[in-house]
């Protein structure tokens, strides 16, 4: 599994933040840095990720990046900004599908390509999932009906309205300070996110 460490300016004694991370990758996996200048964009412009293509924006930031040989995407990656991120494993509830996706090192990329801060950054990570998605719900099924169709739209629906929730959830909980010991509000939240957590890390006997 991979780890990302942040050190605000506030202890580095110099007065700015470091990002550190390690990349559990295998020993052939060669990683490059890669820097793209600012550039700006036609109407119409694609991109070729990975797999796919998706629409350019008009103009995309200067951006520095570790990219494995074999991906478009990045590792982490910092842009002229000063917006840094990095990629963590996540386990995803849902099936795996077989058409061509978005990895998530190419969504990583996309972001401080396309973002000046974290609020931006949320946007750009969410923003093509969203729309393939909605691409994938509008697109009817062989031999599926309107019926079929309109049910899967309001699945869909009702799974953005989670997120939604969930995202608000924990942007206050980020914003707020702590309460006192033993009046924790967050207790049952908390509680409820260590039971539904996967396993990602079995100790080895000693």
């Amino acid at each position: 599994m991979c780890d990302t460490m942040i050190a605000m300016g506030t202890i580095t004694g110099t007065a700015r933040t470091y990002l550190a991370k390690t990349s559990d990758r295998e020993p052939n996996e060669a990683q490059y840095l890669t820097r793209t200048p600012a550039a700006d964009h036609p109407e119409g412009a694609m991109v070729r990720m990975t797999y796919v293509e998706i629409p350019q924006v008009a103009d995309t930031s200067a951006h520095v990046g570790s990219r494995l040989w074999w991906i478009w995407g990045f590792e982490h990656g910092v842009n002229e900004h000063g917006l840094a991120i990095g990629n963590e494993a996540e386990w995803s509830r849902l099936p795996a599908g077989t058409e061509p996706g978005l990895p998530d090192m190419d969504l990583l990329r996309l972001t401080p390509e396309r973002a000046r801060d974290a609020d931006e950054a949320l946007a750009v990570l969410t923003g093509p999932i969203e729309t393939r998605a909605l691409d994938r719900a509008a697109a009817p099924a062989p031999g599926a009906g309107v019926a079929a169709r309109a049910a899967r739209t309001q699945a869909l629906a009702a799974e953005q309205a989670v997120a939604v929730r969930t995202l608000a959830t924990l942007g206050a909980l980020q914003a707020d300070r702590l309460p006192p010991r033993g009046g924790d509000p967050r207790a049952p939240y908390l509680k409820e996110v260590a039971a539904t957590a996967p396993v990602t890390a079995v100790k080895e006997p000693a």
